[in-house]
């Protein structure tokens, strides 16, 4: 699943290099996306778009830290919540700076000036969050009606943040397809190297 992510990222990356303007799928979709803004769908998709800012995260994760650390002393998990979050963080300003893409000129209902691709916002809710989902998760009694809460809850925060960029106008779909490919690959990286420490531990 990872080296599926990175090829498609890899591939995304490659055509978006290679053209000045936004790509045929790009104008499809967010013609469709923005066929259905209203005054009511914009109030919520500002909202929705929220939670993938560093401001809403930030004080999650201290919170998610303090119980880890102190309270469960799951140390490691810790230790990957923060490299989610930091090393994803790390890619996506790197990425920005090498592919320097201008965000779209569409209909524009929010305000960004970073480079657009790929989307900071789509790579921060699925390596924050997704990360945060999987550590509640594994933390939680099996056989409970909160891990399939989780599990639902999760995968629709993550793909209604990337969908309310599209919606806003901040980002190009390729953007959001990019930051969910390259932050998948980061995620599911965090996650095997949190399984492979708790298996390691557990043999000691």
């Amino acid at each position: 699943m990872t080296i599926t992510l990175i090829l498609l990222f890899a591939y995304m990356t490659k055509v978006v290099f290679s053209t000045t303007d936004y790509l045929a799928f790009d104008l499809v979709i967010i013609d469709w996306v923005q066929s259905f803004v209203s005054d009511t769908a914009t109030f919520v998709m500002l909202i929705i778009t929220e939670i993938g800012f560093i401001y809403v995260i930030f004080p999650v994760m201290l919170i998610t830290l303090y119980i880890l650390l102190f309270k469960k002393k799951h140390y490691w998990e810790a230790v990957m919540l923060i490299a989610s979050l930091g090393g994803g963080d790390l890619i996506k300003v790197t990425i920005k700076n090498i592919v320097q893409r201008e965000r779209p000129t569409f209909l524009q209902l929010a305000e960004e000036s970073s480079f657009s691709f790929p989307s900071g916002h789509t790579m921060a809710a699925i390596t924050f969050w997704g990360m945060f989902a999987y550590i509640v998760w594994i933390n939680l009694p099996e056989r409970t009606g909160l891990r399939t809460f989780v599990a639902i809850v999760a995968p629709m925060i993550i793909l209604l943040i990337g969908i309310s960029r599209i919606y806003l106008g901040v980002h190009f779909p390729s953007d959001v397809v990019a930051g969910y490919a390259i932050g998948g690959a980061w995620l599911i990286t965090c996650i095997m190297a949190l399984n492979a420490i708790r298996y390691y531990k557990s043999d000691i």
